[in-house]
């Protein structure tokens, strides 16, 4: 598989062809607007219709079969090769592959353009992206070979001393007669505008593609399968089939958990008279998984609780381009933040997601869709969803289904009509043809026991009829608007947490959720926590998974899951910050505000890690009630805007930071929260107690205290048993204000693949960031790197990604740099207005491979390593 990363992009309206290198997001460099179509939905970005170009040399032996895959494009999007038009792709996050065996001029240049059309706004509730953001690639396959995704690996038996393993393989014979390089016409060169290269090279084809069965073959073929464990295999058998399975014995085996998340490789050859015709490598884990009531979920033999995080598919600053960086990033911060599980929110997730977390030893819950036959936005795609979604799903359980980290799918989210009779018989067959595709995982549904039961009342703000095609739509149906801008939800908005559980827990909730629940193996329960005490003795047969809880709940959550055995995990929304759904968790300044909020707010706000992967003060509400916060945590709410009455949101239970650098704040009130697992916590400023309080599981692991504001050191002691167990301190700012740079890597591999995130900050000479000092910095890369995203966590602002200028927010702004591919040392230079300079060298470094360095201080490193050095102006 080659990927295609270098690309021309031009808008449809324009002829200003830029290059661009994929993955590439359009959406995130189009300019923000209050009166966006899509509104607070998207962030307020505008849709847009795009093309890309590229030119594929064919310059090697003929391939049998040829194809472009595409692991994802957000809008409707029309493929041609040559001219020729090869295929459509109609879905934001399920991969295509489009067979291009009879369009390719061998010896020769060959044109690819893609058309994407996603100006319609808004198609989802949340920020989507536009263009090819996720990879694109050139597949060449012999003339007999494994078909794409043609290898599937089943755990059948792991016991300490053996494993049986099951490994299915689906052959194919490609028959084609290639174009020649004789009379194809010239010009296929990228960027010429529309319909270009039109009818070049139909003359010269020979014969048609056929794929089919390798029956007529199948006795001079002999298939290898071997497991290998590093460089030695460890299991080995042969298969003659054009489609067959082989059984492996794996003596001494390596189960796969998130503990341990040991990888083998599957290496599978097609093999004729001893010559290798095709070769296919993956990585997968071994490791079975069991749920049942009275166990609830096993893997391996061994009962896991998921602490889990619900996660949308956008990269933050990046935008919705899927960097493996990012995502390994990603994971990565989850998992050591306590995390192990993510929820795919609300769509397939990208193979880099998937194969981070195989890595890094997280499970995934991996969902279809946000909607099914009832539309949730004036331009989503519910009209068709009857016609497409087996095919989605056979698409996702290809992809997935040699991830030992894929534990479960979501069949959807928050589907009113699982409320309905027709629905409740829409889950059932979803629910089923997953099983056939997939047996070994379990399946479930995140119903919001809240909305379907309006939903019964008839009172849904989606609308009860299944969503007509764009053609057929009536001006009020064009409209529809999402729940987040709905009248029902801005009125109800204040007091919305509290309604969601107190409705959750009614007869009339129970009977408009317990038909849909009963076709799935898993019980989803979004914002439900009220009902599990209830339904665990109600459905002894019922294993209930908390698909969604607000942060403020995630206490109460787990001490559920800890105490029923029938609760197997909870996942708070959110786990990470995202894009749109503008400002539903954003607390903001007056008495009254609907859920979304105006332009240029463009955040949802309920992240336990924001925009830039640092955590936020929520996350150690979910530390402390897991037993994974090791010292007693200081949140302060912002002192500039003390005593100001705030509009509050139920998807964020604080606006506090953890800082204690205010400078002008002196004397003003601060309101301080300790967050903590011990019996009670002691509060000093400077030395001086300003007072204790009991914590635990009984008092919601918070503590709060009030005192004026004065610089120095807060620091918060937990006690056991009246002894001090650990103490945790924050410091003010003192001196002068200068920048300061901090790599996350102290060196990268060589490869166009690698991303570098570089936090930029003000701060006084010890390193402690001030809070109320922002200003605009300017970022300058040189040598084998360019800047791919810069950016804050501000929930308002006007200010966009793609520049090489943004003001900090609470003294903070991330960058991100992607590695040409070359090999040298990547310079990064940061001006202020009044800060002054700084610079941070990160070598980019040959040979090829991933380089997992954890983030250090390079501050500290001199620049005669060649690592990393910081000068101040």
């Amino acid at each position: 598989m080659q990927e295609l990363k270098v690309w021309r992009f031009a808008p449809v309206d324009s002829e200003a062809w830029t290059p661009v290198r994929l993955p590439h997001d359009a959406m995130i460099t189009e300019p923000r607007t209050p009166d966006a179509p899509g509104g607070p939905d998207v962030a307020y970005f505008p849709g847009g219709r795009y093309r890309y170009r590229t030119t594929w040399s064919a310059q090697q032996d003929p391939a049998a079969f040829t194809a472009l895959r595409f692991e994802g494009v957000q809008g409707e999007a029309d493929v041609s090769v040559n001219g020729a038009h090869v295929g459509r792709i109609r879905s934001g996050y399920s991969e295509v592959e489009l067979d291009i065996s009879n369009h390719v001029c061998w010896g020769a240049d060959n044109a690819i353009h893609v058309d994407v059309d996603n100006l319609a706004q808004p198609t989802s509730r949340w920020y989507p992206g536009s263009g090819l953001y996720r990879t694109v690639a050139l597949v060449l396959r012999p003339t007999v070979h494994f078909t794409a995704d043609g290898l599937r690996l089943r755990t059948r038996h792991l016991q300490r001393e053996r494993a049986v393993v099951d490994v299915a393989y689906e052959l194919r014979t490609a028959v084609v007669g290639p174009l020649h390089a004789e009379g194809h016409a010239e010009g296929h060169g990228e960027g010429h505008g529309e319909g270009h290269g039109e009818g070049h090279g139909e003359e010269h084809r020979e014969d048609r593609v056929e794929e089919h069965r390798n029956d007529r073959v199948e006795e001079q073929l002999e298939v290898s399968i071997e497991l290998l464990d590093g460089q030695v295999v460890v299991a080995h058998g042969l298969g003659r089939d054009g489609s067959g399975q082989v059984r492996l014995s794996v003596p001494d085996p390596r189960p796969w958990s998130a503990e341990t998340p040991h990888l083998y490789r599957l290496r599978a050859r097609v093999t004729r008279g001893g010559r290798v015709l095709d070769e296919r490598v993956e990585r997968v884990g071994l490791r079975t998984i069991s749920i049942d009531p009275v166990r609830g979920l096993q893997v391996n033999g061994q009962t896991v609780l998921l602490r889990g995080a619900c996660v949308h598919h956008d990269n933050g600053v990046l935008g919705a381009a899927t960097h493996r960086g990012a995502e390994y990033r990603r994971v990565r911060l989850l998992k050591d933040a306590g995390f192990n599980a993510i929820r795919s929110a609300h769509n397939p997730a990208s193979r880099h997601l998937l194969q981070a977390c195989d890595e890094l030893g997280v499970y995934v819950v991996d969902e279809l869709a946000d909607y099914w036959v009832v539309s949730k936005t004036a331009h989503d795609f519910a009209w068709r969803f009857e016609q497409t979604w087996r095919e989605d799903a056979d698409a996702m359980v290809r992809k997935d289904r040699n991830h030992p980290a894929v534990i479960m799918y979501a069949a959807g989210n928050e589907i009113p009509e699982t409320a309905k009779v027709e629905g409740v018989d829409l889950t059932r067959q979803i629910t089923e043809h997953l099983h056939r595709a997939d047996p070994d995982r379990p399946v479930t549904v995140a119903i919001n026991l809240f909305l379907n039961t309006m939903v019964a009342m008839a009172k849904s703000p989606y609308g009860d009829s299944p969503a007509t095609s764009p053609e057929h739509r009536s001006a009020q149906e064009q409209d529809r608007p999402s729940m987040a801008g709905s009248t029902e939800a801005n009125v109800m908005i204040n007091q919305i947490g509290r309604m969601m559980d107190v409705v959750s827990r009614l007869p009339r909730a129970d009977k408009a959720s317990r038909d849909a629940f009963a076709q799935v193996d898993v019980a989803g329960y979004n914002y439900g926590l009220g009902r599990y005490q209830h339904d665990v003795k109600a459905y002894p047969g019922r294993v209930i998974l908390g698909t969604e809880t607000l942060p403020g709940d995630v206490a109460r959550a787990w001490h559920l899951v800890q105490q029923h055995d029938a609760v197997i995990g909870d996942f708070v929304w959110a786990g990470w910050e995202y894009l749109g759904e503008a400002g539903v968790a954003v607390w903001v300044p007056g008495t009254r505000a609907g859920l979304s909020k105006p332009y240029p707010h463009l955040i949802a706000g309920p992240g336990m890690f924001d925009l830039t992967g640092r955590p936020d003060i929520t996350l150690r509400l979910a530390q402390a009630a897991w037993g994974r916060l090791e010292a007693p945590a200081i949140g302060v709410r912002p002192l500039d805007r003390a005593g100001v009455p705030m509009v509050r949101s139920a998807w964020r239970v604080t606006d506090a930071v953890e800082s204690w650098s205010w400078r002008g704040c002196e004397g003003r009130t601060a309101e301080v929260e300790v967050y903590s697992d011990d019996d009670r916590v002691e509060l000093l400023l400077n030395g001086e107690v300003v007072g204790r309080a009991r914590t635990g599981r009984r008092r919601g692991y918070r503590a709060t205290f009030t005192l004026p504001y004065a610089p120095g050191v807060l620091t918060a002691v937990g006690y056991r048993d009246g002894v001090a167990t650990s103490s945790r301190s924050l410091s003010s700012a003192t001196g002068p204000l200068q920048l300061r740079l901090h790599s996350e890597a102290a060196a990268i591999t060589a490869d166009d693949e690698e991303v570098l995130f570089v936090q930029v900050s003000i701060t006084d000479a010890d390193g402690v960031v001030e809070m109320l000092a922002d200003e605009q910095v300017q970022v300058v890369i040189d040598g084998p790197g360019e800047l791919i995203g810069f950016g804050t966590a501000a929930p308002a602002s006007e200010e966009g990604f793609t520049g090489d200028t943004r003001t900090t927010f609470r003294g903070r702004a991330l960058l991100v740099v992607r590695s040409t591919g070359a090999e040298g040392a990547i310079t990064v230079r940061v001006q202020g207005a009044t800060t002054g300079r700084a610079e941070v060298v990160v070598p980019a470094l040959n040979p090829p491979g991933r380089t997992d360095v954890r983030a250090t201080d390079l501050v500290s490193i001199p620049r005669a390593t060649g690592e990393a050095v910081v000068v101040l102006d």
